[in-house]
C-alpha cells in the first residue's frame, strides 16, 4: 500500500535497515517493531535521530509484544499502529478485525 500511495504522490521510498534511516534526508519513516524476522531493536536512537531532522516516525507494532517491550510512544514515536486481532476473534472466523492507531506529538 505504501508503495502505491507514494507513487501516486511522487514520493521516493527508501526501503532498508531502519538503523540507516538517519543517513538519508527524509520527512518520515515507517518502522516495524518487532521487525519482519522477529528481531527486537532498540528504536530509541533511530527515532531520536529522525526527530532531530523533524521527520515523523510511524511504528507498526504487534500489540501483544508491547506487554514486554517498551512502547514506541515512550521511545519517541509520533504514530503507533497495528492490528488488535490478537485480542479478538480468531482469524478463521472472518473479519474485519479491529486495529489501533495512536498519535502523539
Amino acid at each position: 500500500m505504501i508503495k502505491t500511495r507514494a507513487k501516486t504522490y511522487g514520493f521516493d521510498l527508501i526501503i532498508g535497515d531502519p538503523q540507516q534511516a538517519n543517513q538519508h534526508d527524509v520527512f518520515g519513516a515507517f518502522i516495524q517493531y518487532t521487525d519482519r524476522f522477529g528481531e527486537v531493536r532498540d528504536l530509541a536512537p533511530i527515532i531520536q535521530g529522525l526527530a532531530q531532522n523533524k521527520a515523523i516516525v510511524v511504528v507498526a507494532a504487534d500489540i501483544m509484544s508491547l506487554v514486554l517491550l517498551t512502547p514506541p510512544g515512550e521511545l519517541g514515536a509520533d504514530i503507533v499502529l497495528g492490528s488488535s486481532q490478537r485480542f479478538g476473534v480468531p482469524m478463521g472466523f472472518g473479519g474485519p478485525h479491529a486495529a489501533f492507531f495512536c498519535y502523539s506529538r
